[in-house]
């Protein structure tokens, strides 16, 4: 009896806690403030569009590609895409002989860096 009545006022100290504590949560504003800053483009660079990587762990991959593709553009080259799976797939493998070589003690997962994809181009083209 003595646990149910202390177990009953705990859990009463609890909500009204809470209750209290919503009263004060920060209103929302409704209008939005706007900055007195501008932003003023000086040069426009041309680029490639942003691609999507989805959920893969490419992101080194597809940041290097995107550099490549924009130094082509920026140098008169016209615009192409590159594909960012090619080097992934060309990664990969080395990457998992490399871990079975040292029986483990490399690193082995989704990141790489942005040598992998030079290195890969390089390499294969």
């Amino acid at each position: 009896m003595k646990f149910h009545k202390s177990f009953s006022r705990a859990i009463l100290f609890l909500l009204s806690g809470l209750l209290i504590s919503s009263g004060f949560a920060q209103d929302k504003k409704d209008k939005k403030e706007k900055s007195p800053y501008r932003f003023t483009i000086v040069t426009e660079v041309k680029r490639t569009p942003v691609k999507n990587q989805y959920r893969t762990g490419t992101c080194w991959c597809f940041a290097t590609i995107s550099f490549l593709e924009s130094e082509l553009l920026r140098m008169g080259r016209g615009e192409v895409d590159l594909s960012e799976m090619y080097v992934v797939r060309h990664t990969y493998p080395m990457k998992a002989e490399s871990y079975i070589r040292l029986h483990g003690n490399a690193t082995f997962g989704q990141g790489g860096e942005s040598h992998d994809v030079i290195d890969q181009i390089r390499r294969y083209g």
